[in-house]
């Protein structure tokens, strides 16, 4: 009884920490490509219409690189905004005759009905194939050799190793000793459990791991705004945004997907309009990548009611090298 309380203790919390959200892509004008995704390609060859399955970060940097060499990359932020949910995405040609990336649908991953040609899942290693092996202990390396070079693949398998002594202590009960190793698409958990029959003496330890493997891009963009602002001392007194439109602004932020949009979104609301430093340090929060955080910083600078506390912002920041460029920039001004 106590053994299947505590694996379903422990399927529970797997289950949980494996939140997942899937990506995907496709081009209707047969235009092949490869998907990054924090810098870490995904399909070992080009194709049209891709599917990536357990993502569970709330972010990634996603770039698209086109097969024929010609067709300029796309950049772009995803965010998923919930847990469990599938963004349909489609790369499309604007009025000016480039490819952008746009949104087609976002729907829980319960019902959505998308069916993809190309399926496959998130991996920390560049290049994924797909084995249908279904050996419940499986290793497969994978070389391929062509115009791109050399490309080694891993698939990720799942390694369940119960064992199980049980011990007689003259007569006063049954000790027993389980230990579990589990391993799941690099998220492994190690439990050993000692138990004595007669409740004298139950010790549990559990040990939990999780790795994500996350490259940022720091890209340092000048944004010079005349809006007519008030520069003796750095402060525009009686200019403000309220509370009601500063929640206003966030939620409509949060409700965006990519990035670029997100951004676009807090211009509009702010335009014509002053914000506090704090108000911009929560503002950067709805970011994950500094990049985006710094453009936010910079765009909000010139907007600033109170620019004597602007180093405040430094502390939203991931890394040195965007407070330096914020730095910079602001010197400049």
């Amino acid at each position: 009884m106590k053994k299947i309380l505590l694996f379903t203790f422990l399927l529970g919390m797997f289950g949980f920490a494996k939140a997942q959200n899937k990506l995907v892509v496709f081009n209707q004008d047969g235009k092949q490509f490869y998907i990054i995704l924090n810098g870490i390609k995904q399909n070992a060859e080009p194709k049209t219409n891709v599917k990536i399955e357990q993502l569970t970060s709330e972010a990634y940097k996603l770039k698209i690189i086109f097969a024929d060499g010609a067709t300029p990359d796309i950049d772009k932020s995803i965010y998923f905004a919930d847990p469990n949910h599938e963004y349909v995405t489609e790369v499309k040609k604007n009025k000016k005759g480039d490819y952008k990336l746009r949104m087609v649908s976002y729907s829980p991953t319960a019902s959505s009905n998308y069916q993809a040609t190309n399926t496959i899942n998130y991996t920390n290693t560049d290049a994924v194939v797909t084995n249908t092996n279904n050996n419940n202990n499986l290793n497969t390396n994978v070389t391929t050799n062509g115009n791109n070079g050399t490309v080694t693949t891993h698939q990720t398998t799942t390694t369940i190793t119960t064992n199980t002594n049980t011990n007689v202590n003259n007569g006063n009960g049954n000790g027993e000793n389980v230990n579990m190793n589990v391993n799941v698409g690099g998220v492994g958990m190690n439990v050993n459990v000692n138990v004595d029959e007669n409740m004298n003496n139950t010790n549990t330890n559990t040990t939990y791991t999780e790795t994500h493997t996350t490259t940022t891009n720091t890209t340092t963009t000048n944004t010079n705004i005349n809006n007519n602002t008030n520069n003796n001392g750095g402060n525009q007194f009686g200019c403000y945004t309220s509370t009601v439109d500063y929640n206003s602004m966030i939620s409509a932020v949060k409700n965006e997907g990519f990035a670029d949009n997100k951004k676009m979104v807090a211009k509009q609301a702010l335009d014509n309009k002053c914000i506090s430093t704090d108000q911009v340090i929560g503002l950067m929060k709805e970011f994950s990548f500094d990049d985006d955080k710094l453009e936010v910083a910079k765009y909000c600078y010139d907007r600033c009611s109170d620019r004597d506390n602007y180093y405040k912002v430094n502390s939203a920041f991931s890394f040195s090298d965007s407070k330096e460029a914020l730095n910079k920039y602001i010197g400049n001004k």
